[in-house]
């Protein structure tokens, strides 16, 4: 059963996404403030490095497990329809990764629509091949790896680890943690929906490549699912 403040929150959620913002400015402004309660009951952990540059326009916040390590390793990716959030929004989520022990890269992929396909997501390879390569700077175990995120963020990391598990160059991944993920955007815009705002959200990240790119495993990570591509998941 919901509680009072659970039912509340779906309430507010719902009347959110009702209303269809008018601008992409109140609707990251209507993002934030609804996930910002979400940010009030930090775990404690060993500390947090705000804003670490990855490469010029690539940043991401690296939270510290407490002691020696060396810690497993969590590269996440936060949601927010690829056009919204960051870090920030999914501070206190990330920071339960690091109460739990694992050297947590919350990364600050680019965001559409001023960064369409596939600019977040070579900035989610780009990190994960970073952090296989710096994660020793914090305690970090770079053998033992995972890459998760939340809606958008399932999407990337579902199909960054697609892409990254034919690349020589890239690290090997003991676990995938895909929440709510879309996994196959040509199946999503077939489902009769309700919710208007579902085409404009997909043409906004896609940009000037809709609609041949739905079909790009890149995008659509289920058409490079295949034997061996995927690390164990949690979905």
């Amino acid at each position: 059963m919901l509680t009072e403040a659970e039912r509340a929150t779906i309430k507010e959620w719902n009347d959110l996404v009702a209303r269809i913002p008018p601008s992409l400015t109140e609707l990251r402004s209507g993002l934030e403030s609804f996930l910002e309660r979400f940010n009030n009951h930090m775990p404690e952990i060993g500390a947090i490095h705000e804003d670490v540059e990855l490469r010029p326009g690539l940043h991401a916040d690296i939270l510290v497990p407490k002691g020696p390590g060396p810690h497993p390793v969590m590269i996440y990716l936060h949601g927010g329809a690829w056009i919204a959030c960051s870090p920030k929004t999914h501070r206190q989520l990330a920071g339960q990764f690091a109460a739990a022990g694992y050297l947590t890269i919350n990364v600050d992929y680019r965001l559409a629509p001023e960064n369409p396909f596939p600019a977040g997501f070579d900035d989610c390879v780009f990190a994960a091949k970073w952090t296989a390569a710096n994660a020793q700077r914090w305690n970090g175990d770079a053998n033992r790896i995972a890459m998760g995120g939340d809606s958008a963020g399932g999407n990337l990391t579902a199909a960054a680890l697609t892409a990254m598990s034919t690349d020589p160059e890239a690290p090997r991944f003991s676990a995938g943690v895909l929440i709510y993920g879309v996994f196959d955007f040509s199946a999503l815009l077939e489902r009769k929906s309700s919710n208007p705002m579902k085409e404009g959200l997909v043409r906004a990240y896609i940009g000037a490549r809709y609609p041949e790119a739905l079909t790009d495993p890149r995008m659509s990570p289920l058409l490079a699912v295949k034997p061996g591509a995927l690390p164990p998941c949690f979905i």
